[in-house]
């Protein structure tokens, strides 16, 4: 069956009919956004359902725990936004911690999609909560001041330590944020959400969503919940759905002859 013969319009038309009326498909991409599927305290090395974890320092740690203090410095945090459970990055002077998960677009692409995550920052340095988006690096050995928190977008193979925009396809600094405190004054999570177009996340295309921090200023405790990553998948041509019609109307034709 030629597929663009003029008997054959009906099947165009079917498919096109199809393409405009098919609700595009929202997509979750990440695994464990909420550190749920854990049990107890892991902690790295031992895995983390669904994220993988780096970490160097004097008492650099990247765990999931349903605890209100840190397995690391034994610090006291707010505990879990939601749910029992939540991410950590723990830092002790000098060092770096980064929490990061792949995931992978579809080739259909995508329409739009939404970053989301709770997150809380606290450091016990008792210097001043300045502004952490001024803080650009993650090289706890660095010779100025470095007290560090990122969230970025970076494309496949992107060293996780990077900083070069050629590596990040999008960067999400929650600049502002209140991080500054001891243990009778716990950092409040924050949520936010980030828009996400087709121009940021490319079809068949593989990206990791990291979490970073570094410090050689004292204690840094970092808290993550209920990250989500969520796509509305772009809708497949008039020409894809009309293969498929094909393909159904020659099974239907072959089963019609042998009954």
């Amino acid at each position: 069956m030629h597929l663009f013969k003029p008997e054959n319009r009906h099947v165009l038309a079917g498919a096109a009919l199809i393409a405009a009326t098919l609700p595009a498909l929202s997509a979750p991409l990440l695994v464990n956004g909420g550190f749920e599927s854990d049990a107890g305290t892991v902690q790295s090395p031992d895995a983390i359902t669904g994220w993988s974890a780096a970490e160097a320092g004097l008492t650099g740690s990247v765990s999931s725990l349903n605890a209100a203090s840190t397995p690391g410095s034994g610090r006291s945090t707010v505990g879990a936004s939601s749910g029992s459970r939540y991410g950590l990055l723990d830092l002790s002077q000098p060092g770096y911690s980064v929490l990061y998960q792949a995931f992978t677009i579809g080739a259909e692409g995508i329409t739009s999609g939404l970053l989301s995550y709770d997150l809380f920052a606290t450091s016990f340095a008792g210097i001043p909560g300045t502004d952490l988006s001024s803080s650009q690096g993650l090289d706890p050995e660095a010779q100025e001041l470095l007290l560090t928190l990122r969230v970025d977008i970076l494309r496949a193979g992107a060293d996780l330590l990077t900083t070069e925009s050629t590596d990040i396809v999008k960067t999400y600094l929650p600049g502002g944020i209140e991080f500054f405190g001891d243990d009778d004054t716990l950092t409040p999570y924050s949520s936010y959400t980030q828009q996400l177009t087709s121009s940021d996340l490319f079809a068949g295309q593989t990206y990791t969503l990291r979490f970073a921090a570094a410090a050689n200023a004292g204690q840094f405790v970092v808290g993550i919940d209920n990250v989500s990553i969520d796509v509305t998948n772009a809708v497949p041509e008039p020409q894809t759905c009309a293969l498929v019609l094909t393909g159904l109307a020659a099974i239907a034709w072959a089963v019609r002859r042998r009954t």
